[in-house]
Parts: C-alpha cells; sequence; structure tokens
C-alpha cells in the first residue's frame, strides 16, 4: 500500500491515506497507528480515505472514506508518501518529525551519520569542504518543544584540513545532572571530544592516536559512555591497522580537560599480515554498554572468508582500566573468549558484524 500524508498529525487533522495495490481490496485492517502503537490522531480529527479502508478502532477520531477513487480535495499541502507495514491487521505508520538539512549543504556533501541524545541531533557530513576539499563537518540539532528538530551550530574542530572526513563516525552522551552533553566526533586518523553545557559548545580536547601519527583508520568507529566518578570511556575503532585492526580505549576527565590512553585491543581470532592485504576489519564498529565493549571485524576469515566476527570484552573493574576477552560472536553461533570458533558453514561474504549495538537484559 502506498500512503500520503497531507497535513501535520493533530487533534483537528485531516490526513489522507492512499491505498494502492492488494491492499485496496482489503476493507478492514484495525487501527491507524505508529510503530510504537501508538494512535496517529486524537480525539476530533478526521481520517479521509480511499480503498474502501475503514478502521476497525478510529480511537475517537472520524473516518470518511472516498472509495477507490483518489479523494477529489487532496490537500496541496501533502508532503510525500509514508513507509509502511501491515503488522497484524494493523496498518502501521512510520510518522517523520520533520526533514533535516545542513543550512549550507552542498552536492557530494554526504550529510546522513546520526548520533542522538536527549533533545540533541548531530549529523556529519564528511564531505563538507568547509575547511578544504572533503574537510567533513557536523551539525548539530535542537528538538523543539513542538517536537521538531532546528538547526543550532556547526561543529568544526581546530587544525582540520582538505581530506579530514571529520564526521564519519559520531556518539553523544547527555548528562541530566548536569544538563550538559559531551560528543566524540571522528574523521581520518582524529577524534574531538565537545561538550554543549547551557546551548555554549566547546572543542574540549583531541584524542591522539597510541601508535603515532601517519596514515590509519583511527576514528572509523567511535562511542563513548559515562562512567559512575564522572568520568567518560572513548573506544575508538581503527580497523585497517597491520592488516587487521584495533581498537584503542580512553578515559576523558571533562571537568579536567584531560585524556588518558587505558588499552588497545586485538582479538583473539586476529591474524597478523603486516601486509595489509588480508584485512579484518576489526574495529570497524565499536559499541560500549557500561562494562561492556563489543568490537566488530566484518571481513575475518576466522569462521569462512570474510564471514566476519564480532569480539566481546568485558572490563575487569568500575575503573575501567583493564578490558579482557569474553565471548567471540560468529554466524553461527557463540564461543567463550580466546576460544578459536568452529567454521560456520555457508558464512562466505556474511560481511557479520558491519553494525553492531548492545541491550542491556
Amino acid at each position: 500500500a502506498a500512503f500520503s500524508k497531507a497535513v501535520t498529525f493533530g487533534p483537528t487533522s485531516v490526513v489522507e491515506l492512499s491505498i494502492t495495490g492488494p491492499s485496496s481490496t482489503v476493507s478492514n485492517y484495525g487501527r491507524v497507528q505508529t510503530p510504537d502503537g501508538a494512535p496517529v490522531m486524537g480525539a476530533g480529527a478526521t481520517l479521509r480515505t480511499t480503498g474502501g479502508y475503514v478502521p476497525t478502532d478510529t480511537d475517537g477520531y472520524t473516518v470518511l472514506d472516498c472509495g477507490v477513487a483518489t479523494c477529489p480535495t487532496w490537500p496541496s499541502a501533502d508532503i510525500g508518501n509514508l513507509g509502511q507495514s501491515v503488522v497484524g491487521g494493523d496498518v502501521v505508520l512510520a510518522v517523520p518529525q520533520n526533514k533535516l538539512v545542513a543550512p549550507d549543504g552542498q552536492a557530494s556533501d554526504r550529510f546522513g551519520e546520526v548520533a542522538t541524545a536527549g533533545d540533541l541531533l548531530l549529523i556529519g557530513a564528511v564531505g563538507a569542504d568547509e575547511v578544504g576539499a572533503n574537510s567533513g563537518s557536523v551539525y548539530a540539532f535542537v528538538r523543539q518543544p513542538s517536537g521538531d528538530f532546528l538547526f543550532e551550530q556547526e561543529l568544526v574542530p581546530a587544525g582540520l584540513g582538505a581530506g579530514g572526513n571529520f564526521g564519519a563516525a559520531l556518539s553523544v552522551v547527555y548528562d541530566a545532572a548536569a544538563d550538559q552533553y559531551v560528543a566524540a566526533l571522528a574523521g581520518l586518523n582524529r577524534v574531538t571530544i565537545f561538550t554543549r553545557t547551557a546551548g555554549t559548545w566547546v572543542e574540549l580536547l583531541e584524542l591522539s592516536n597510541p601508535a603515532g601519527g601517519g596514515a590509519s583508520n583511527f576514528g572509523a568507529s567511535v562511542d563513548l559512555g559515562r562512567e559512575a566518578n564522572g568520568s567518560y570511556t572513548v573506544a575508538v575503532g581503527e580497523p585497517s591497522d597491520d592488516g587487521t585492526g584495533e581498537a584503542h580505549v580512553f578515559s576523558v576527565d571533562v571537568g579536567l580537560a584531560t585524556a588518558t590512553f587505558l588499552q588497545t585491543l586485538i582479538g583473539s581470532t586476529a591474524d597478523a599480515d603486516p601486509s595489509g592485504i588480508d584485512s579484518e576489519f576489526f574495529g570497524l564498529d565499536v559499541r560500549l554498554d557500561d562494562d561492556t565493549l563489543i568490537v566488530a571485524a566484518a571481513a575475518d576469515d576466522e569462521v569462512g572468508v570474510d564471514a566476519g566476527t564480532v569480539t566481546v570484552f568485558r572490563a575487569t573493574d568500575v575503573t575501567r582500566t583493564v578490558w579482557n576477552e569474553e565471548a567471540i560472536l560468529t554466524p553461527c553461533g557463540t564461543v567463550p573468549g580466546a576460544t578459536p570458533p568452529p567454521p560456520c558453514a555457508g558464512s562466505d561474504g556474511a560481511f557479520f558484524g558491519a553494525e553492531v549495538a548492545p541491550q542491556d537484559d
């Protein structure tokens, strides 16, 4: 089915749904709702439909069906199609808040890497030419009482130059007690820590590659988490180092504006290959969750050619200064840390772990 939104949903909205394809022969789906199950419209709103669509539960709003043809009073305020799926007899709408664009966006800016926390939304544009070709930048948007996001500021670190691809990886945490945001923003071979307090952005410090300068993919992925003592743990992926890859862990003290390097992690499945011909991309993605760090190696050949693995590390104490390998995840299952996983039939080219995300039990 294809759906179009006419005007903003609200207590007195008029919304039209254009039902096409196989859905046009079905007259009863159930409720119209958002993906979280909430009604799309409140009592007093009007839903105008086509294709004989009549919900069984209208949540108090009015339904006016125009039959199989397009409603003759289709509003000029229509903003295009919405993604949808039919789940359990209900029409589920993916309703966008508002479309975000860079205020100075240009072709090939590659605007779209996203991180969010609280009312803040950060979007990277690695191809932006702010201080040189493909130097990159990060745009900050803030949620308004209406629910829409408005542009606040463009973030460009000092010393950034052409080819920096800043904004390739982003992570942000909100400290509600201090009403402060801390962000780790990465580009080619650099990670910069920014803070935002009372609407003011400050470039705090830059994390240095513990392996030194030179070409690398340090900063290809980044994640940070706030610890109980008020410090921040930052994990940085470097997926092409020595053909296998690494992940580096830092501790950042925002109050003192200092950073301490803690440890470099290499998974036990890594095969040393100084030529870099058989890159495993260990560190392609890194994710922190309390005392757990997961690191992806999407091209690891341990269980199949480019099958990929994900290694789980656990911090040994609350200071997060030492991390030990706990488990290895593969397309076919899990084995304890430092245990060679068995071959995984049919896993060639799976690139397992291209993106990862932890979730508490």
